[in-house]
């Protein structure tokens, strides 16, 4: 999953406009200006918006035990909670808030978001693997349904449904996205995420409409460049990838991309060059990010191809150091020790696949071994 923080942008500029006014309505209704609860509150509020979000919870608990009926409160320390990944516990605040506010639509948002980051992160604690599904998302639909029908013409919800129902109900999730358009025409999200489950043409549409109301979109330009790819038109792949990395040059992720496709790339008369350039990439990758695997696994095979054994095997080696349990990495050195006549090194190596429960012939390929990670929602306050 690729999630946006625009909520947190938004809610810094609300947080600025409201700030002088120091006005906290309680659960009660009534105002209350200045009261160590609202400077609390406050106080939590502007340590979410910087992302300080340890020191967010600790102001917002002395908001709830100064004033426990306040709903907001409640709302903007579930969020602390849930940024840092206790989302148990943000789910209780948040169903806190509701108790307090039954028609309070952002507890129920930010309640699905919980429930739908609390279910991607123990199928990637279990599975080793990020893994979603209706069934795991039914939770989160439930309480999107409620936050809908609070407040039908906000186009985040809209969005935030749609993200939960992409995975198995496409067309639901397309119909979402399109009602948030339609409420929106300028939501960039919207675009972007209605691209995720579109065919091919009508994908680049949407990448490309949400890259113009949002030029500097990354993801947006990662989306669009795996579409490229898959049509294989090769240039528009990478120049997208060049692109990513011109607003972003200490993004990791966006020369491994490069980098990958520049070693796939189907140009027979420059598959050296190609090649070379895809080495640079990898090795940039690593230097901003020496523990992303991915670069490591898509640089062994490149200095394969070009025949650099010895750089192959010493690859193998810095991945070895990050993952020492995974086979495919020795595997993938022995076969360098093979090439280098280092047979009793790659013997070592060979062994050592067996010992880790390989039970294949010849060397494990890399295919599948690339990381799956989890990356939850952002919350809204």
């Amino acid at each position: 999953m690729v999630f946006a923080h625009a909520h947190k942008q938004k809610s810094a500029t609300l947080l600025r406009a409201v700030a002088t006014a120091l006005l906290l309505v309680t659960s009660s209704g009534t105002a209350v200006l200045g009261t160590p609860a609202e400077d609390a509150y406050k106080h939590g509020k502007e340590l979410l918006g910087k992302e300080d979000y340890q020191g967010a919870l600790i102001a917002l608990n002395r908001a709830v035990s100064l004033d426990p009926k306040s709903a907001v409160a409640y709302l903007a320390r579930g969020a602390a909670h849930g940024e840092l990944m206790q989302y148990q516990n943000a789910i209780n605040d948040f169903s806190q808030a509701i108790r307090l506010d039954p028609k309070f639509a952002d507890a129920y948002i930010n309640r699905g978001i919980a429930y739908r980051n609390l279910e991607g992160y123990q199928s990637y604690k279990s599975e080793g693997h990020y893994k979603s599904s209706p069934e795991r998302n039914q939770h989160a639909i439930a309480d999107y349904n409620k936050a809908i029908s609070l407040k039908p013409t906000c186009a985040e919800y809209y969005i935030y449904r749609g993200d939960a129902e992409c995975f198995g109900q496409e067309e639901e999730a397309r119909n979402d996205y399109a009602t948030a358009i339609s409420l929106d025409p300028k939501n960039w999200r919207a675009f972007y995420n209605r691209g995720r489950v579109q065919e091919t043409e009508k994908a680049i549409h949407d990448y490309t409409s949400a890259i113009a109301l949002n030029p500097k979109c990354v993801v947006c330009y990662d989306s669009r460049a795996n579409v490229y790819w898959g049509l294989q038109e090769f240039q528009k792949a990478i120049d997208d990838c060049s692109k990513m990395i011109e607003i972003d040059p200490l993004r990791a992720a966006s020369y491994i991309t490069r980098g990958m496709w520049l070693y796939y790339a189907k140009a027979p008369d420059e598959t050296a060059l190609l090649k070379s350039s895809a080495v640079d990439d990898l090795n940039k990758a690593i230097e901003l990010d020496p523990k992303n695997l991915d670069a490591y696994l898509y640089l062994g095979r490149v200095y394969h191809v070009l025949g650099e054994y010895q750089k192959e095997a010493d690859n193998w080696t810095r991945a070895i150091a990050l993952s020492p349990k995974e086979y495919v990495y020795y595997g993938q050195r022995a076969r360098a020790y093979e090439k280098l006549g280092k047979q009793d090194l790659a013997k070592k190596d060979q062994a050592r696949v067996k010992a880790l429960g390989y039970r294949g012939t010849g060397t494990p390929d890399i295919t599948g071994t690339q990381t799956n990670s989890f990356s939850p929602d952002s919350f809204r306050w």
